[in-house]
């Protein structure tokens, strides 16, 4: 039987609880301490009425708050719904309409767009903010969700065949759609993720955001498969680059041509970019030195994991350094694209 998301994540807490599951900044996540986190915040969640099959929203950027979130609503069977948080009030408030959270965990800086829902939307006494306090009196911190319940382990032995994460689609051809995903399509998405040879070995750069398919879709392989993480709130060029010189990144979701396009060169020093012979959907002019930067901040190859939202293919390509060649393996009955 495989194991569910919940199980690889105990499994690592207990064979190497001082493994790093991530990293934002200067704030390292352990395996044991990320399990802690969640099982406080699924006590929470459960303290507070979320039963299995309801729905959560989640309204926060790339960080700590955003992972455990997922994991604590797969805890206990809950429906994570993350949202876009590009979104205005405007935006937001029909998908809130249909989703009917149970409870809403949103960032002090996005909740402004949410504040003047009315409560038979999003509750009142179910809004969760990180960070900043806001000047809301139904807002509560999120603090006060960790603190409540009490400190026995909440395992609701969850359905892995239940929609597990209402994901959204763009808009940009009509009103939002939900997609879901049970427990059981994300972790074979994870598990499928093992031919780009992710293990405790490598070190994945992961700036896409998790809100959207392929962001979620990494981050779930990579501590699924024992990669720790080097997670970034959203794409820089200087943050990327900075991240992969600092801490030796191996791999890097689909960002790398994002990182040479964005990089700053001399006017007129453009070329072809290196991988534009081999996968045309990415055929763009590149400035020569932003590669060559990128390819001497790295030592060791990088590998670039290049996806659609939402999709089922990946490619894994690895950059020779020193040649700039790359050399594209795909995964067998992956469509040539």
């Amino acid at each position: 039987m495989t194991m569910t998301l919940i199980d690889v994540l105990h499994h690592h807490a207990k064979s190497r609880p001082k493994g790093v599951a991530f990293r934002i900044g200067e704030d390292v996540w352990t395996y044991e301490r990320l399990v802690d986190e969640v099982e406080r915040l699924a006590r929470g969640l459960v303290e507070r009425g979320v039963r299995k099959g309801n729905r959560v929203a989640l309204h926060i950027t790339n960080g700590p708050e955003l992972a455990v979130s997922y994991y604590a609503c797969f805890q206990i069977g809950a429906i994570a719904a993350p949202l876009n948080t590009r979104w205005k009030s405007a935006e937001l408030r029909p998908l809130l309409q249909r989703l009917q959270p149970t409870l809403y965990i949103g960032q002090a800086d996005l909740y402004r767009r949410v504040a003047a829902i009315d409560c038979s939307v999003v509750p009142s006494n179910t809004r969760f903010i990180v960070g900043d306090t806001v000047d809301d009196p139904w807002a509560q911190p999120l603090t006060r969700l960790l603190e409540d319940g009490d400190a026995r382990p909440v395992g609701a032995e969850p359905d892995v065949h239940a929609p597990a994460v209402l994901l959204t689609t763009s808009g940009t051809t009509g009103r939002p759609k939900f997609v879901t995903h049970t427990q059981a399509t994300l972790a074979a998405i994870a598990d499928s993720a093992s031919h780009l040879g992710l293990d405790g070995e490598q070190i994945a750069a992961i700036a896409l955001h998790m809100a959207h398919g392929f962001g979620l879709f990494i981050f779930l392989a990579c501590l699924r498969l024992g990669a720790p993480i080097v997670l970034l709130e959203r794409f820089d060029p200087d943050a990327v680059l900075d991240a992969i010189e600092r801490y030796r990144c191996t791999g890097l979701p689909r960002g790398a041509c994002d990182v040479w396009r964005a990089a700053r060169t001399p006017t007129g020093m453009q070329a072809e970019c290196p991988l534009s012979a081999d996968l045309p959907v990415i055929r763009r002019r590149l400035p020569i030195s932003a590669a060559g930067a990128v390819l001497r901040i790295v030592r060791d190859p990088i590998a670039q994991f290049l996806g659609r939202d939402g999709g089922g293919w990946f490619s894994h390509l690895r950059i020779g350094v020193g040649t700039g060649k790359p050399h594209r393996q795909r995964r067998r009955g992956a469509p040539d694209r």
